[in-house]
């Protein structure tokens, strides 16, 4: 097994994993129906929303169509948002096969070593 395969399995395993999560957070999602006219929802978690629109200012635009009284809803839309985020930062397969930076390892330490093809 090649350092390429490796990487080439381990990102295809995190792409994975991710569209698994992301299918889940829809299917939810659409099943959840409470609002906090039936389910008062805790003030942290409206909090973690608040904090994160702020943080993330593209995330308004993915719990704005949620109302404000389906915080659960609004919730499962920032964790898909999130996973969304990370899946864009993986790399493809094909951006794998350019050359990559390598290390060598001596002993304890690891030194940076010659760019491979």
């Amino acid at each position: 097994m090649t350092p390429d395969v490796t990487r080439q399995t381990l990102s295809r395993l995190r792409r994975s994993a991710l569209e698994g999560h992301l299918a889940e957070c829809r299917r939810i999602h659409n099943q959840l129906v409470m609002s906090e006219h039936q389910v008062a929802a805790s003030e942290s978690l409206q909090a973690q929303i608040d904090d994160s629109c702020e943080r993330w200012p593209a995330l308004n635009a993915a719990v704005s169509p949620v109302s404000q009284a389906e915080s659960y809803r609004r919730f499962l839309r920032m964790i898909e948002f999130r996973l969304r985020d990370t899946s864009r930062r993986i790399p493809r397969p094909t951006a794998l096969t350019q050359p990559t930076r390598i290390a060598r390892h001596s002993g304890t330490t690891c030194t940076p070593c010659v760019t491979a093809s």
